[in-house]
């Protein structure tokens, strides 16, 4: 209760009432802002979060790698999906799936053909 203020307009019984209630709602606000921030309730939202960050940052790199590697475009939309709905499983199966990208087709493509020439040097030698 607040003690030594007069107020002309209003009865002390008023006052008495009003600083009751102001110091219940003082509390209750008081109460809310620590159950917000109380330890076990931040480190659970600070995991969600750090969850959901990891998750949209999953869904970029898929499009990014998938921007590199010769997908049709409707297995874009199947595994973006996938990712969105079921996260790392998502993941896990495009990294099964993925096709290699263009620069190790080529690389491949190379070492056949420094392959096929070593070959035909070697037997060129023998004959």
């Amino acid at each position: 209760m607040i003690t030594g203020i007069s107020c002309p307009i209003l009865p002390e019984d008023m006052l008495a009432s009003a600083s009751g209630h102001l110091s219940t709602a003082s509390a209750s606000l008081l109460g809310a802002v620590g159950a917000f921030f109380s330890p076990v309730s931040l480190v659970t939202k600070l995991f969600l979060l750090y969850f959901l960050i990891f998750w949209v940052s999953l869904v970029f790199w898929l499009n990014k790698d998938m921007a590199k590697r010769p997908i049709e475009d409707e297995w874009k939309k199947y595994f973006s999906a996938a990712v969105i709905l079921f996260n790392v499983l998502g993941i896990f199966l495009y990294l099964l799936w993925r096709p290699p990208t263009n620069e190790e087709i080529e690389k491949s493509q190379k070492e056949d053909e420094i392959l096929e020439l070593e070959l035909k040097r070697l037997r060129q030698q023998t004959q």
